[in-house]
């Protein structure tokens, strides 16, 4: 399934590649600017190896043994009673299935996704801005957003970057639609919002972006987009039908004065690290930006608004619960009203010009390098997690009746490594952490005694010569073995 798709996008990118109405190919070499850039800025997540939540997506296909468990791991809610039929239970039993706990495919399928979705960015904002360089700017824009950077190197939020591409390709989708009034447009303008549904469950606010779109631009096609707007209600229900949402904890939600601060830290967080005047007086810039467009009839403004703030709707109801990768999708808002600017600009006054050039540059300068930082923590937090998983897998190799017990383990290596159960992912059975772990390691007693093995069982097992210790150093595993009993008593 999830090559599949993989598969699917390839082809995508060749056959939207030639739908840019260039006379040749030759000529249109600015097209593959955007996914270089892509792999230029975010070539680490090509090798950043599992961590985190990766394992227990990656444990899914050992519960699958028939097909009424397939049906179970592919539609029931997962993770915080989420239901991502595609984003997350289909990317991740298909890959799983194919390549097992080998990361490289999983990253392949997210880049080929977002080189999918950057093209598609590109001929949209070209049909929106009448400025030929536009569709490139709003790609590179979106680029160096620090919103995109995780998921370009944590395989766990997938479901990010699918979504961005269903709501892309829906879009796209209606622009031809409208252009050409063909119904194959239509059905695939249908067909990619519904599977987006699938993807992540911020795409029922789809709609509201495609109304936003034709009421200015196209309003005779209102009357198509209206339908949406029940197919999404349908999926909201049919969401908390299965999966209510908790009453307490981060993920409870909250409809109150917190809503408008949650806006305002993503708004922050989107522009990198700018200052809260800076960023204010960008908002009111923008702001402004739009009344002007909308004066002369012009909402490419209004639409970029519009795509940063509806995604996040369904996140601003969680203050507790703010994560910089929910910016994945509404960035793509602050690249279309960047382009739209820059397009503009030739419009303003000498002072307009500079003061628009000089915000944009700005901006992406300063976020290129959060970016970059991300990847580079991320890929060296699943180094540790590689070294430690692998180790683990030769030791098992060479002992392999034999109890391993783990020592030198912290509290990071601890969540990004073995709370989500990577040694099953590995199938090697009776793996525990020491005794005495639970001095350095910062979480609830009762759920890291699920992780150490007790000290009476572990003295027994190695005066039985059934079990091994071994120390991590941060890089190696090392041998604690023979005065093991000494760390105990």
């Amino acid at each position: 399934m999830g090559a599949g798709l993989c598969a699917g996008l390839h082809g995508f990118i060749i056959a939207v590649s030639y739908d840019q109405r260039m006379p040749q190919i030759r000529h249109s070499a600015w097209l593959v600017l955007p996914v270089l850039l892509l792999l230029v800025l975010y070539w680490p997540g090509l090798t950043t190896w599992f961590y985190q939540d990766d394992f227990g997506w990656l444990n899914l296909r050992h519960d699958v043994h028939s097909a009424r468990d397939l049906a179970g791991a592919l539609l029931a809610p997962k993770a915080h009673g989420n239901m991502r039929p595609l984003g997350e239970n289909a990317f991740w039993l298909g890959l799983g299935a194919i390549f097992g706990v080998e990361p490289l495919p999983f990253h392949i399928c997210t880049f080929l996704t977002q080189s999918a979705s950057l093209l598609l960015l590109g001929g949209i904002v070209r049909r929106m801005v009448a400025w030929a360089p536009a569709g490139l700017c709003a790609q590179i824009l979106w680029l160096v957003n620090c919103g995109l950077a995780p998921a370009m190197g944590w395989s766990s939020i997938y479901n990010q970057v699918l979504s961005a591409f269903f709501f892309l390709l829906a879009f796209y989708f209606l622009l031809r639609h409208i252009e050409t009034g063909r119904r194959a447009h239509e059905m695939a303008h249908w067909t990619a919002f519904v599977l987006g549904l699938a993807a992540l469950e911020i795409n029922v606010v789809y709609p509201a972006l495609a109304a936003l779109y034709v009421v200015f631009k196209a309003r005779p096609f209102l009357k198509k987009i209206l339908p949406m707007f029940a197919v999404s209600l349908a999926a909201v229900l049919v969401h908390f039908y299965f999966a209510p949402p908790p009453h307490a904890g981060v993920y409870a939600p909250r409809v109150d004065a917190a809503i408008g601060a949650t806006l305002w830290t993503y708004w922050r967080w989107a522009l990198g690290p700018m200052p809260e005047l800076a960023a204010a007086l960008v908002a009111a810039s923008l702001l402004a930006l739009i009344g002007w467009g909308l004066r002369r009839g012009e909402s490419a403004g209004l639409l970029g608004a519009g795509w940063f703030v509806l995604p996040l709707l369904p996140y601003l109801p969680l203050p507790d619960h703010k994560m910089d990768y929910y910016l994945a999708v509404p960035s793509i808002g602050i690249a279309i009203m960047g382009a739209y600017a820059l397009g503009s600009a030739r419009k303003f006054g000498a002072a307009g010009r500079i003061a628009t050039v000089l915000v944009v540059v700005v901006y992406a300068g300063t976020s290129v390098q959060p970016s970059w930082t991300v990847t580079r923590w991320q890929h060296a937090r699943a180094g540790r997690v590689e070294d430690l998983v692998l180790g683990v897998e030769e030791i098992h190799q060479t002992a392999p009746r034999k109890i391993i017990l783990l020592e030198g383990i912290d509290s990071d290596l601890f969540w990004s490594g073995v709370a989500d159960l990577p040694f099953r992912a590995k199938s090697i059975p009776g793996v525990y952490l020491a005794p005495g772990s639970e001095t350095r390691i910062q979480a609830a007693p009762d759920l890291l005694s699920k992780y150490i093995l007790p000290q009476a069982i572990a003295k027994r097992a190695l005066v039985a010569n059934g079990a091994v210790v071994y120390r991590f150093d941060g890089q190696m595993l090392r041998s604690e073995t023979a005065h093991a009993g000494a760390l105990w008593t």
